[in-house]
């Protein structure tokens, strides 16, 4: 099909208005109506009223024929004369982009029918008007203007259909070179391919239409969760769902995981990685919703894989801490360590979770059995924007060249760093000290106290959570590669300009497009068709065994 949309042209068709009436067999009519749509460049839409059950009665005609009556019936009179009987207009985009009527009172069309007088009943008798009032078919006016024709928009539709997105269908309708010079050296924009006339929102509008019709399983968005909940349980995996109104009017929650998603977390799932996804969906109130993740790196194929997931249309911490509860509670899960991007909401939900005493939540008193590491990533990066910021030459100095001011904010980034490096307690308080004693130097001419005041407020007293002195040098791995390739895969491939569709849209996406992706990858690399990927320290160790062996 996408052969035949680059190589057949937009022409016009000559017509002198003369109306004519044909007969065509049974069927081969609606193939007819699609072939008079492409010659003409138009869509015919259908006008018999739907009122009486005529349209029924039409369809049942096309896919069986006629039936004869029962005996003893009588021949019905008027509109029941007719065994079939349907009328078809030409319709015409008119009104500007996103308006719903159409217009232009064009006087093509064709009224079709077959009588109970007709000598053959499977022969069909069309009445057919071909002059287009208000429009000229394959002009470059009607071909921008005009609505796309039928047979083009079941293209689009039969892709998206097969998950593609509007990037690999443009691949698929790219002009070839030459036929692209032919058309821009004739300067001729009438006799164009009907490709051109696809464009993004085509693709965009089937998507929406597409995947609403696969996810909204109710008009209510919370019974379509509960029925996605039902249909997840069905296809062997695990689903929570709670209304938290009692700490917010609307909030809410629903986490849910596959089988084979929980048997990866509790083998991989010693660090995990939690991380949230902004502006994913929205709720029954067109707020805004956000996807939590716990991201591991699964040691069987070296890549770091979502195994559970969480939306919820809060930022609070008890949507967290009610997921995190249930895979404690309900499937055994407590990880050892959990990396987060420096949020306190983060932290008291999986203190609450994970680290209470005797399981009291309202003594504030903490353990230390789930480690809680803060991803350098995310430290490193409010460091860099907080020093553009506070790190500020004083008015009563004499002005500071571009040169002077990057270098005193690598000094200040290298003097924070060395405490995110420390191997010890000891030596983080020794560049602690350094870091201070400079901030004080630095005084009369930058705002060297500022920056230091930031940075004990909000990094000083979560040192254990970020700095290197506090970790297992041994087991520390760096997974923010793993959440961003994570993040790349669900913005780019999975949720390109979607993100304003209903939750129920992202659970599809998720448990009916990603889950599968990510099996299949899995099951590649365990039948050695791809490689297992390797972090920096494995490909150290393979490096140092190979020059052993080479000796």
């Amino acid at each position: 099909m996408e052969n035949y949309l680059t190589t057949t042209f937009i022409t016009r068709p000559e017509n002198d208005g003369t109306p004519i009436t044909l007969t065509i067999p049974r069927l081969e009519y609606r193939d007819w109506i699609k072939d008079q749509e492409a010659i003409y460049n138009c869509r015919f839409y259908n006008k018999t009223k739907s009122d009486g059950g005529r349209r029924l009665k039409n369809n049942e005609y096309l896919e069986h024929g006629y039936i004869h009556p029962p005996p003893g019936q009588k021949r019905g009179r008027g509109n029941e004369s007719f065994i079939f009987n349907e009328r078809f207009a030409c319709q015409r985009s008119g009104p500007p982009r996103g308006e719903k009527s159409f217009c232009c009172n064009c006087q093509a069309g064709f009224t079709a029918f077959v009588n109970n007088n007709s000598v053959d009943k499977n022969m069909i008798t069309v009445q057919y008007r071909r002059k287009h009032t208000g429009h000229e078919p394959g002009s470059n006016i009607d071909t921008t203007s005009g609505t796309l024709p039928r047979f083009v928009m079941e293209f689009i539709q039969a892709q998206v259909e097969k998950s593609l997105t509007w990037r690999n269908i443009k691949h698929m309708l790219r002009l070839d070179k030459d036929v692209l010079e032919n058309i821009l050296d004739s300067e001729d924009y009438d006799q164009l391919p009907q490709s051109v006339r696809i464009d993004y929102h085509h693709v965009y509008y089937v998507m929406k239409i597409h995947l609403r019709r696969q996810s909204q399983l109710h008009p209510s968005m919370a019974n379509s969760l509960m029925k996605w909940g039902t249909k997840i349980q069905h296809e062997r995996g695990y689903f929570a769902s709670k209304n938290l109104d009692r700490y917010e009017e609307g909030m809410f929650f629903f986490a849910f995981m596959s089988q084979w998603q929980l048997k990866l977390l509790k083998e991989n799932g010693d660090l995990v990685c939690l991380d949230s996804t902004h502006k994913t969906c929205v709720d029954g109130t067109n707020h805004d919703c956000y996807l939590y993740t716990l991201v591991a790196r699964c040691r069987i194929t070296g890549k770091g894989k979502p195994l559970t997931w969480m939306i919820t249309n809060s930022q609070a911490q008890y949507p967290i801490l009610y997921w995190l509860q249930w895979l404690k509670d309900e499937h055994g899960y407590i990880p050892s360590r959990v990396m987060i991007d420096d949020s306190d909401t983060e932290i008291a939900a999986i203190n609450k979770a994970y680290n209470t005493v005797n399981d009291d939540v309202s003594s504030g008193t903490y353990t230390d059995n789930v480690k809680i590491l803060i991803c350098h990533w995310h430290v490193l990066r409010a460091w860099k924007k907080n020093i553009l910021t506070k790190l500020t030459a004083k008015p009563s100095t004499p002005s500071k060249t571009l040169k002077e001011k990057r270098e005193m904010r690598e000094v200040a980034l290298s003097l924070m760093m060395n405490m995110m490096r420390a191997e010890t307690p000891v030596d983080f308080d020794l560049e602690l000290e350094k870091f201070e004693t400079w901030c004080i130097d630095v005084d009369e001419e930058w705002d060297g106290p500022e920056l230091y005041q930031y940075f004990e407020r909000e990094f000083l007293r979560k040192r254990e959570k970020w700095s290197q002195a506090w970790r297992n040098r041994h087991h520390h791995v760096n997974t923010n590669n793993y959440i961003e390739t994570w993040h790349r895969q669900l913005k780019e491939v999975y949720l390109p300009s979607l993100r304003r569709q209903r939750v129920d849209v992202l659970v599809y996406i998720l448990w009916s497009l990603v889950l599968p992706d990510l099996m299949q990858d899995h099951l590649c690399t365990v039948a050695k068709f791809r490689l297992r990927r390797m972090n920096k320290a494995e490909r150290t160790r393979l490096a140092r065994v190979n020059e052993l062996n080479g000796k």
